[in-house]
């Protein structure tokens, strides 16, 4: 029979210290950005069974489904301004 523990040696986990967080680490507002709009895509991943399509995960991302004047993409920065 297991010792009380649960580990077969009867030993204690020790647990390991984690380093400090940097302030501000996670106040970054691009890292906040980024997790709401996967947590977008979870939430509709979750209420459909089976794979979401293109259209339904630039649905679930609000990206505009109207094509680019030259039928391409944009590539644009984090303020919205076209990259070169």
């Amino acid at each position: 029979m297991a010792p009380e523990s649960g580990r077969p040696d009867g030993g204690q986990v020790t647990p390991v210290p984690l380093p400090p967080v940097p302030p501000g680490a996670l106040g970054d507002v691009e890292l906040a950005d980024e997790i709401e709009l996967y947590g977008a895509v979870v939430v509709a991943a979750s209420e459909k069974d089976g794979s979401l399509t293109p259209a339904e995960i630039d649905d679930a991302l609000g990206v505009d489904d109207a094509p680019a004047a030259d039928g391409g993409g944009a590539a644009v920065d984090g303020d919205g301004g076209a990259l070169p």
